[in-house]
């Protein structure tokens, strides 16, 4: 019994690092959204600097495309997120039916019965380990997710420098453009530290199945020994 509520407790844990996920990310989206509109802010400035601005406007391309692509990653994250969530809440009702059913077949003496029971028990096992691999799996895309994200961060750090340069080109133009810099290095930083939290709750969660699917090998191997 003991085991099963382990088991129950740490999953509830992964539900809580999986929303936690999700609202930090709801936070990124906010932030992607206005270097988005930042991009296109500065496309206007570049656009009445013309020439003085040449080599800012590939640069507005980029924010763009880049807080575009940010989104993107940001609503498969929530996807999964709501995979992952809607998985636990399965694998948590169907480990304490199959627990349940344990106890059942504790008490049960007739032979017939209990190989129904014995046979009902394998088909929860197949299930949970389906559910445990879609999981899994589910875990390591939001991990790629996180990553392309960081990937985006670390090109924006970088050509935040290219906006300061360009910027400074830009003479009387100068100041508007240099504010899309500094606001981008600031968005940046802050998204940085939004997806390092993510990142932080998802190895917790990843550590927290690992050691429940451990449980539950030994919580069947009991079973199997009664």
């Amino acid at each position: 019994m003991a085991r099963i509520k382990d088991v129950q407790l740490a999953e509830g844990e992964v539900l809580v690092s999986v929303t936690v996920i999700a609202a930090e990310l709801n936070e990124v989206m906010k932030i992607a959204k206005e270097i988005s509109i930042g991009a296109k802010n500065a496309k206007a400035i570049a656009a009445r600097a013309g020439d003085k601005a040449r080599g800012f406007q590939p640069i507005t391309n980029f924010i763009d495309d880049m807080a575009r692509h940010t989104l993107k990653m940001v609503r498969q994250i929530d996807e999964e997120a709501l995979s992952i969530s809607r998985i636990s809440s399965q694998e948590i009702r169907t480990n304490d039916a199959k627990r349940r059913m344990h106890d059942v077949i504790r008490r049960v003496e007739h032979p017939s019965i209990l190989s129904s029971f014995v046979d009902i028990v394998a088909g929860v096992d197949a299930h949970l380990q389906d559910l445990s691999r879609q999981f899994d799996k589910r875990l390591d895309h939001l991990s790629e997710l996180l990553d392309s994200i960081n990937s985006d961060m670390r090109a924006a750090t970088a050509i935040s420098s290219s906006c300061r340069v360009e910027a400074s080109r830009a003479e009387e133009f100068r100041e508007g453009l240099s504010v899309v810099a500094d606001n981008l290095e600031k968005a940046v930083e802050v998204i940085k530290k939004h997806v390092k939290e993510c990142s932080s709750r998802l190895q917790h969660a990843q550590q927290l199945k690992r050691a429940i699917n451990k449980k539950i090998r030994s919580h069947n191997e009991s079973y199997d020994n009664l």
